[in-house]
């Protein structure tokens, strides 16, 4: 017995195959913004915490114990830092960042607790990539906080991946220690500004 498909039933699975393939387009070069700027300075500095814009001026020293430790660049002019105080006195420093999710960035924040040096805070602002956006809840974020300088933060060892966002894992991983390592050798001793 043959089974004869109607023509114009195959017309629109054709239909329908284009418009989810433009849809599926339209989503991977439409960012997801997660939030603002504002929105996420807000959250990184609670509680009416003063926040002052620190200038970045790296030493070669710092970029190249960065790329080795992280093999991350570390570039002054994308980052975007600021300084916590509470009655005169440094309680953290946050900083605004880009990583390389699969193909395209990925722009987060993140607080170092002073004088502590920990991971005190981390947000996903804008999420760029087609999939592995589950990077922004909590299941994957905070696995980051509380962590030092002393802790691998590093994928399979003390942070699990997120299957279907292991490239954005990763590099959200090495995006912490960058921060902590720029807090170590650079923001730690800052005078509040």
């Amino acid at each position: 017995m043959k089974f004869a498909v109607p023509v114009r039933l195959l017309w629109l699975a054709v239909q329908l195959s284009v418009l989810l393939s433009l849809a599926a387009a339209s989503i991977e070069a439409q960012p997801w913004e997660y939030a603002t700027r504002e929105e996420a300075l807000d959250h990184a500095f609670p509680d009416g915490e003063k926040r002052v814009p620190v200038a970045l001026n790296f030493a070669p020293e710092l970029t190249a114990v960065v790329h080795k430790e992280t093999g991350l660049k570390l570039n002054p002019k994308v980052m975007e830092c600021y300084q916590g105080q509470r009655d005169g006195q440094v309680t953290s420093y946050a900083c605004i960042d880009n990583v390389i999710g699969m193909k395209r960035y990925i722009t987060y924040i993140i607080r170092v607790e002073h004088p502590e040096a920990r991971i005190g805070f981390v947000e996903i602002m804008v999420y760029r990539e087609k999939i592995g956006n589950m990077v922004r809840f909590p299941r994957f974020k905070d696995q980051l906080v509380d962590k030092t300088l002393a802790d691998p933060i590093r994928i399979n060892q003390d942070i699990r991946r997120i299957y279907g966002a292991t490239f954005s894992s990763r590099h959200l991983s090495n995006g912490a220690k960058r921060m902590l390592l720029v807090y170590e050798h650079y923001l730690r001793n800052l005078p509040a500004q």
